[in-house]
């Protein structure tokens, strides 16, 4: 049997029982939640995280077809696509899923988005959460294609193969804010991108984002940081223990030796957003409605649901829950390709057009990059980089593939391209065009370090003509961006930060 081949059955499998598991990969292989969450109702997984609470089946939100290919939104199968367009409508974008334990509201949602740009979250005042994660540049970091932000890699030299392009943290300073460093430190990743995110059951790259204290109800629960042994979610909370890391990384955001009691204190005197400028109107107004004031903001979000202190209270987990809140609203779901895959013939062009029905067929990008998030939530070794560069998952999960990363969200990836793709921003990442070509030869393959693990199923020669291949890159480029994000137009809008 073929790899297509093998990889095809895999996925029929996959859509049946909404489990990588049947297909002989590793554990961490997990859907993308979205096939079948419910508004106001968490894509909650068991232990294996194989199945999402709400969903009637893989084949009802969009499961695999198999050999046929001929399923709503299914995985294409080996006779390849057929038009496109008389297939539609594909599986659409679903409703955000939210755990039971923390609802949506407007509240909760804009105090959030207050947080997620607030600067004075950071040790020396110099970083938000919106720092690394702009809309404009697809959700990731725009200054990843800075000089300031290339990191050497294991070789310890610039200029060379293993180089990574991350984001810009803080200079190194001590626990009274003292900048003991002399340069702004830089991450060992491109900062992935934050739109689109709540439908993941694990969140980074290599997908720490998760519960990992022996006594988790489940891998996806979120643990209270004030109260360690306490598990205000149960599951379904992969953006809350994602708004947990930042803060207190002292590469990111943090001096060393912060704390969370700190940034409770530093809030509850702080002006909200005051060093930022050009505030949304309603971001401003939610502020002067209550006294630019944190503890105000935080009573009128959360009054006194889940604390057992004040109204006012400020703590860990009610700014998780909120920042979390915040992202589940960030749905770019308004791209070209939505409005084509909802009947609007003009809204792809014809290379785009056939470059998705590549998509789909020939270049078997959908695979691993399912629809309608184009992304599939779990994690994969595809070749593209020496394993021992950067471990990916192995490094979190002894039974992960060494190499793999989670599947990004191909959304809004034409924004994201000039700072860098992938993990690493820089090689290969470096271009759609350069992507797209490795992607037709089957990786890294002459490389006896990369191919030393094995390379994805997924991922084998696809012999694309040049024209196929353009076509291709079209589609990527400028079929998935939403102008909204591209605009940084509501919900997407955001304050200036002091650091731009």
């Amino acid at each position: 049997m073929t790899r297509s081949r093998a990889a095809r059955l895999c996925a029929a499998a996959f859509g049946a029982a909404l489990s990588f598991a049947a297909c002989g990969e590793d554990e961490e292989r997990v859907p993308d939640v979205a096939a079948g969450a419910t508004a106001g109702t968490a894509g909650t997984a068991g232990e294996g995280g194989a199945r999402a609470d709400g969903a009637a089946s893989g084949n009802d939100a969009g499961g695999s077809a198999g050999e046929s290919g001929a399923g709503s939104g299914g995985t294409a199968g080996a006779a390849g696509v057929i038009g496109v367009a008389e297939r539609r409508p594909f599986v659409v974008y679903p409703p955000s899923p939210y755990p039971e334990e923390n609802p949506d509201s407007d509240a909760k949602a804009m105090l959030g988005k207050i947080l997620f740009w607030e600067e004075q979250m950071g040790g020396d005042n110099t970083v938000a959460c919106g720092t690394c994660h702009r809309p404009g540049a697809g959700g990731s970091d725009p200054r990843s294609s800075e000089a300031a932000a290339f990191l050497p890699g294991p070789d310890g030299e610039l200029g060379t193969a293993d180089d990574v392009h991350g984001s810009l943290g803080v200079v190194r300073c001590d626990s009274t804010g003292t900048q003991i460093g002399a340069t702004t430190q830089v991450t060992g990743r491109k900062a992935p991108t934050y739109l689109d995110a709540m439908f993941n059951l694990r969140l980074f790259w290599d997908g720490r984002a998760e519960c990992t204290a022996p006594d988790c109800p489940t891998a996806f629960a979120f643990q209270d940081p004030d109260n360690p042994g306490t598990f205000p979610i149960r599951t379904g909370a992969a953006l809350e223990n994602q708004a947990v890391g930042p803060p207190l990384s002292d590469v990111e955001m943090a001096c060393e030796g912060a704390s969370w009691s700190a940034i409770h204190d530093e809030l509850a005197t702080a002006l909200p957003l005051a060093l930022a400028y050009d505030i949304p109107a309603a971001m401003a107004e939610f502020i002067g409605e209550h006294g630019n004031s944190y503890p105000a903001m935080f009573a009128a979000a959360f009054a006194d649901e889940q604390t057992s202190g004040p109204s006012d209270e400020i703590n860990t987990r009610r700014i998780a829950f909120a920042i979390a809140t915040h992202e589940r609203r960030l749905r770019s779901d308004q791209t070209p390709w939505d409005r084509w895959n909802e009947g609007d013939d003009d809204a792809l062009t014809a290379e785009q057009l056939r470059g998705f029905e590549l998509f789909m067929g020939k270049a078997q990008c959908e695979l691993c990059h399912r629809l309608p998030m184009f992304a599939d939530g779990s994690f994969h070794f595809i070749g593209f980089h020496k394993p021992e560069w950067d471990l990916g998952r192995s490094a979190v999960n002894a039974f992960g593939t060494p190499g793999a990363m989670r599947t990004p969200t191909l959304r809004n990836t034409g924004l994201r391209e000039a700072s860098g793709l992938l993990h690493r921003g820089a090689g290969v990442g470096s271009s759609m065009v350069d992507l797209v070509e490795l992607y037709d030869v089957g990786g890294l393959v002459d490389d006896p370090d990369v191919t030393a693990v094995p390379i994805d199923a997924t991922i084998e020669p696809l012999n694309m003509t040049d024209a196929e291949k353009a076509d291709l890159v079209d589609f990527l480029r400028h079929a998935l961006d939403d102008p909204r994000v591209a605009a940084e137009s509501a919900p997407f809008d955001r304050p200036r930060l002091s650091s731009e």
